[in-house]
């Protein structure tokens, strides 16, 4: 699946309310795909596990899944192993769960994607 998969899943997922886990491992879901996917989970509060692992998203990616975390308050697991989100997603990310204290999320993987030590020192300070 790419992003244009990624787009009809992200449509479906605005009206949802049965799904608790996506598993989207190993796809070639970038950034338009991550971009699609977290804008139709602004909407969904009954998703609470998302595995976007071995995928291709990059830093739009990521700041529109950092965006997503702003608002959702359902989602408490979050696998982003192994894509391409380097210091300036890890980043948006920090910035997102430090202001939404609403955030369940108790599960965030983001090993192997080039995150050096400004991602990091963000992440822990979150």
């Amino acid at each position: 699946m790419d992003d244009a998969g990624a787009f009809l899943i992200g449509e479906s997922l605005r009206a949802n309310t049965c799904i608790k886990k996506l598993d989207l491992y190993g796809n070639l879901i970038g950034d338009a795909g991550a971009i699609t996917l977290a804008d139709g989970l602004e909407t969904n509060q009954h998703l609470e596990e998302l595995d976007l692992n071995w995928n291709n998203i990059g830093f739009q990616g990521a700041a529109a899944l950092a965006n997503l975390l702003q608002v959702n308050s359902t989602l408490d697991y979050l696998n982003l192993r192994r894509n391409r989100i380097q210091d300036k997603g890890a980043v948006a990310i920090a910035g997102a769960l430090l202001t939404n204290c609403s955030n369940k999320l108790r599960v965030l993987n983001l090993m192997d994607n080039g995150i050096g030590n400004v991602g990091a020192i963000m992440l822990a300070r979150a």
